[in-house]
């Protein structure tokens, strides 16, 4: 680089004043066309802080980060966020992505979540305006964590030999509940219409999830009553929380309605379905209805144990009927003879009972 020397003294210290160029040494002064002549090759020693425009090219690997993410290219995603973040920790677009690769990157037994949280944090601290954002994305997350463990599951995706460990499971679902907790502490959960709106769908993978591992644990080891007993215990609880966060949820209504027979039902029957689907007028007990009357009420052994059945089930129901470990209990068992029911033709419309 060319680099101006004093004719006078030698010094390199020239520097542009106005228009000319002063020698700080010895104070010769040069005009432009003077210190054109003098330049030599050499280096420059620039005094003070200078500052270099990055915001091109940081836009430019935004561009490309969001890209790759669109794309599903998360390790390409995640080095631009990380390439813009060296550059400037401030930025929410990189931080943004950032969070998303994470969440994709997880698994099952190490799904990030601690990571995700902080993230939201960080981003939350430099736009408390960002907080909603957070809070949906978190919400979206934990529901498909819900609904991926679900489907593991049901064998609805390949299993790994990882899956037939309950332990991870279980945990798997508190940390979707972990992002459900960090949202509900935010300030504007309660007040945000989008936010309250994300209740249905959480909710409802979380208590298809539940039901459906209580049920795997009770098919790989039946005898296992005491960790069937301890999850329910701890789904019942977290269901009081969830009810607290999300009070508008339909789920939630749907299922408290009418939890214990009226008369009228107590003297027709089918409290375990009632107490389960929420309703004595529903279609899933229609069809267990018709079942009764019409294929269970035509033998003998089928009217022997319609007796047996009204003679047992009021007090289970009594005792039981509005606990979540009742319902969920029963659900999927109810669930698969109402599902066998439909298939072989017995309707599921409003029914008058026989009797």
């Amino acid at each position: 680089m060319k680099a101006l020397k004093c004719e006078m003294c030698g010094s390199n210290d020239v520097v542009k004043q106005e228009d000319l160029f002063v020698c700080q040494n010895c104070g010769t002064k040069y005009s432009v066309e003077a210190a054109r002549k003098m330049m030599i090759e050499g280096t420059v020693e620039i005094k003070g802080t200078v500052t270099i425009d990055e915001s091109q090219k940081i836009q430019t690997w935004i561009t490309f980060a969001e890209t790759a993410l669109n794309a599903g290219n998360l390790k390409e995603a995640y080095d631009y966020a990380n390439k813009i973040l060296e550059l400037t920790p401030n930025s929410i677009e990189a931080w943004m992505v950032r969070m998303k690769c994470v969440s994709k990157l997880g698994s099952l037994e190490n799904p990030r979540t601690g990571e995700i949280i902080s993230i939201g944090k960080n981003i939350i601290a430099l736009d408390h305006s960002q907080e909603e954002e957070v809070g949906l994305f978190f919400m979206d997350t934990g529901t498909q964590m819900l609904r991926t463990g679900f489907s593991l599951i049901n064998g609805e995706v390949d299993k790994e030999s990882v899956f037939h460990n309950t332990e991870v499971l279980d945990k798997y679902c508190d940390q979707a509940i972990a992002l459900e907790k960090a949202v509900a502490g935010y300030s504007v959960f309660k007040n945000s219409e989008a936010l309250q709106a994300k209740g249905d769908d959480f909710v409802g993978a979380y208590q298809d999830f539940t039901e459906c591992l209580i049920d795997y644990i009770n098919e790989l080891n039946p005898y296992d009553k005491e960790t069937i007993e301890n999850l329910n215990k701890k789904y019942e609880a977290v269901d009081k929380i969830l009810r607290k966060d999300f009070p508008a949820t339909s789920y939630f209504d749907e299922n408290q309605e009418n939890t214990n027979p009226s008369q009228d039902e107590k003297r027709s029957g089918c409290y375990v379905a009632t107490a389960v689907y929420g309703s004595y007028n529903c279609p899933e007990v229609w069809t267990l209805r018709r079942f009764r009357d019409n294929t269970l009420d035509e033998t003998w052994y089928g009217r022997a144990f319609i007796k047996t059945y009204y003679a047992i089930s009021p007090t289970l129901v009594k005792w039981f009927g509005e606990t979540s470990w009742f319902k969920r209990f029963w659900r999927r068992p109810l669930d698969k003879l109402v599902a066998s029911l439909r298939s072989k033709g017995v309707e599921d419309s409003p029914y008058q009972d026989k009797y």
